[in-house]
């Protein structure tokens, strides 16, 4: 409930009206002390169909670790900050009327199987990200979520670039051998709109492909650098949204530009010394070696209704 400043409180009574209209519905609310995974979790062993998560992106994720690899349909209600998942797999449609879209898509029932992936057995929705990133995230804690909505991200990138903290870490995609980086920001990524800036070395990353999409940023010495790097990604970003490609690169085989550098693999290793913290879906861990890996086809999501959508079931039970 206290997603995105609060947003339930303004949406609690639509979202239960429309929704029991169609279905059988069970509301839990999680708190500081009760996550949404307990609450998915006792869903999913009394037989629930369908489970929606009404939150922001790490509600998500809670929710989707606890029916990941099963028949359960998930829901999602974007009701955080960004709702970066959301807007990767619904369109700018999530940012204009995110509730009325949401409700349709799961009210009309058709899904689609995306991938996933794992980092240290944590389930990944989105992306996993050391240095800018992470930092980001962590100058963004919900004190100034709430005071400054999404532009505590953008207050918390301006921040971390201005720290200049170079990393060096030692990367390994799939059965190469380990390649030694010194970046600012290294990104991989299963999903993200073309407003998560930091992934797009290729443009928005496809979360049907089977792959990861690695994103890393070569550590300028200059602020000049590192902003014109931000560009490169953020127009890598815009372009592939404004003509989307269908075609996906083999595995393995890393593009650059002149800052930026991108490639895909299906499984990532990623080491560093001193060891430093990370970020996944939005939340902070401890520092650790990773190891990343992509789940192809794992996750049935709800979305809305196209043509060539092949897969759809019928509103049974929550």
């Amino acid at each position: 409930p206290v997603s995105g400043g609060g947003k339930w409180q303004e949406y609690g009574e639509q979202i239960q009206d429309e929704l029991q209209a169609y279905f059988d519905l069970t509301l839990k609310l999680t708190t500081e002390n009760i996550t949404a995974n307990t609450f998915a979790k006792k869903a999913r062993s009394s037989g629930a169909d369908i489970i929606i998560a009404c939150g922001g992106d790490g509600t998500v994720t809670e929710v989707a670790s606890e029916i990941v690899n099963t028949d359960i349909a998930l829901g999602i209600i974007p009701l955080g900050t960004t709702n970066a998942l959301s807007h990767a797999l619904f369109g700018l449609g999530s940012k204009l009327i995110p509730v009325s879209q949401a409700l349709d898509n799961i009210i009309q029932g058709h899904y689609q199987a995306i991938d996933t992936a794992r980092c240290n057995q944590h389930l990944v929705l989105l992306l996993v990200g050391i240095g800018f990133e992470q930092q980001m995230i962590e100058s963004a804690n919900r004190e100034r979520k709430n005071a400054l909505g999404q532009f505590a991200y953008l207050d918390g990138l301006w921040r971390a670039v201005n720290a200049d903290i170079t990393l060096t870490i030692q990367l390994s995609l799939d059965d190469a051998e380990p390649t030694t980086l010194t970046t600012h920001s290294l990104i991989v990524a299963n999903a993200a709109p073309f407003t998560s800036v930091l992934a797009q070395g290729d443009g928005e990353p496809n979360m049907t492909d089977g792959l990861l999409d690695i994103t890393w940023l070569d550590a300028g010495s200059e602020p000049t650098d590192k902003l014109l790097s931000l560009a490169e990604l953020a127009i890598a970003g815009w372009v592939k949204e404004g003509n989307k490609d269908t075609q996906s690169k083999p595995p393995n085989v890393p593009s650059s530009t002149t800052k930026v550098h991108h490639a895909h693999a299906k499984k990532v290793r990623i080491s560093s010394e001193p060891k430093c913290k990370y970020v996944i879906d939005g939340e902070i861990f401890e520092p650790a070696d990773l190891t990343i890996e992509v789940q192809p086809a794992s996750l049935k999501v709800f979305v809305p209704y196209q043509e060539s959508t092949e897969n759809a079931i019928d509103p049974k039970i929550i």
